[in-house]
């Protein structure tokens, strides 16, 4: 312990900016936010009051090579989030670049897309899905502002073979 607050303690009075190796601990899950692009109007998020689509993406090759330094850090699973990463249009090629990587993609949804996308969903190297839902019925709706869109989970969620 004394080891590591010496070299946080050099860090901090400017010998360098820190760096992941400063650190004893291994990251081994990273989340990514590949969009802001949503198409939900929940109460709680900010993404979808943008006047303009958002279209400053990485690239698939930008994307590729920060997976793999992730991977070589030792990263093992990577959660690709956005405003709806369904909205990506490159989502199913980074999906592809995560496992190629060795880096286990999931996926964080609103879940709105999943019934039109499910079969690419189930075709994909995907582990798993988080499906965010804010309570039954009406509550979900009101709170993430489109009606119906409880329902539309449930039965895009019927035709995903994967993880929930």
């Amino acid at each position: 312990m004394k080891k590591l607050a010496a070299r946080l303690k050099g860090l901090l009075l400017g010998a360098r900016p820190p760096r992941l190796e400063d650190f004893p601990h291994t990251l081994r899950s990273v989340s990514i936010f590949v969009t802001e692009n949503c198409n939900s109007r929940c109460a709680s998020c900010d993404c979808w009051k943008s006047s303009q689509p958002w279209n400053e993406h990485l690239t698939i090759e930008e994307w590729a090579a920060v997976l793999s330094d992730l991977s070589g850090m030792g990263v093992e699973r990577t959660r690709i989030s956005g405003g709806e990463p369904l909205l990506y249009p490159k989502l199913f090629e980074l999906v592809d670049r995560a496992a190629s990587c060795g880096v286990a993609p999931s996926l964080q949804t609103n879940g709105l897309l999943l019934g039109k996308q499910a079969a690419r969903i189930n075709e994909s190297p995907l582990t798993s899905l988080h499906v965010s839902l804010d309570g039954v019925g009406e509550v979900n709706d009101d709170l993430r502002g489109v009606p119906g869109h409880y329902r539309r989970v449930l039965e895009g969620l019927a035709l995903v073979d994967k993880p929930v």
